[in-house]
């Protein structure tokens, strides 16, 4: 099978389950968090889940796997402006959850 359609399927994958899980678990009761959360969770995954494949021969699956949760728990807190608890739950949430779907 073609790598490339092989890495589409995969990330397709990852959104499919991070997307919900940050519309789920971002804050409801501020204007807009929900919508930050969503495009950063995009975001995120469109830079993150490319690299992790690039170097997941190299680096391993369990430091690279924390090495994208670090990532993207920062820029939920960062951009999404989710506080430092609320981005630590969802981004590990979201990984962990997806990590435990892909292999």
């Amino acid at each position: 099978m073609n790598p490339l359609l092989v890495s589409f399927g995969a990330l397709a994958g990852t959104l499919a389950i991070e997307l919900p899980l940050a519309a789920l678990l971002a804050p409801a009761a501020s204007g807009g968090a929900r919508g930050r959360c969503l495009a950063t969770a995009l975001c995120a995954n469109l830079v993150t889940h490319p690299v992790a494949l690039a170097l997941q021969t190299e680096l391993g699956f369990v430091p690279l796997e924390l090495g994208v949760t670090a990532l993207e728990c920062a820029l939920y807190a960062l951009v999404a402006g989710l506080t430092p608890a609320r981005a630590l739950l969802l981004g590990v949430v979201a990984n962990v959850v997806s990590a435990s779907c892909s292999g």
